[in-house]
């Protein structure tokens, strides 16, 4: 059903009246064969938690900065 749906779409217009602001918007979709929804959704989970990690690096840092300037 997905294939088919990729198929219909593929090249087509959003909107169909030439008013509507998405008229000039073409849909590109392609199939993914062996794509899993849950491997997106542990994908944008980890870069979450990666930019999480990250940013409290970051934070740890400055404050370490903050106390030797104070001193």
């Amino acid at each position: 059903m997905a294939k088919s749906i990729a198929h219909t779409f593929n090249g087509s217009r959003v909107a169909q009246r030439k008013g509507d602001r998405h008229y000039d918007v073409i849909w590109i979709m392609k199939y993914l064969s062996k794509f899993k929804w849950s491997n997106l959704v542990q994908k944008f989970a980890h870069d979450s938690q990666l930019r999480k990690t990250h940013l409290d690096f970051q934070a740890q840092a400055d404050r370490k900065k903050v106390e030797f300037f104070k001193e």
